[in-house]
């Protein structure tokens, strides 16, 4: 799956971007209290604001898996796995969310 097709399926269900999708299906939580599953939410490099462009799952010690489209299917169907710590993650990192769960 490309980052692309989740915006275009998570944009009719949320009823906007990537901000309103937060805010509606995760809490907003301290990026030092992120789990594994817990969502990391970034912003474009060089922009002044905090629109999310971005997004990836947590691992576990500060490192993510996101899609990309700047790999091939060959070098990993264009997952990667990163660094938090890393300098333009770490500029580029708005917010952590953990999903809501229903009860």
């Amino acid at each position: 799956m490309h980052q692309g097709d989740v915006r275009s399926n998570v944009r009719p269900a949320s009823g906007g971007g990537a901000q309103r999708l937060l805010d509606k299906f995760s809490t907003r939580i301290d990026r030092n209290a992120a789990k594994m599953g817990d969502l990391v939410l970034f912003k474009a490099p060089g922009s002044e604001t905090n629109r999310i462009v971005h997004v990836g799952v947590y691992l576990m010690d500060d490192h993510f898996v996101h899609a990309t489209s700047t790999r091939s299917a060959a070098e990993g169907l264009g997952l990667n796995v990163n660094s938090l710590d890393e300098n333009r993650r770490a500029s580029t990192l708005v917010a952590a969310g953990r999903v809501k769960h229903e009860s």
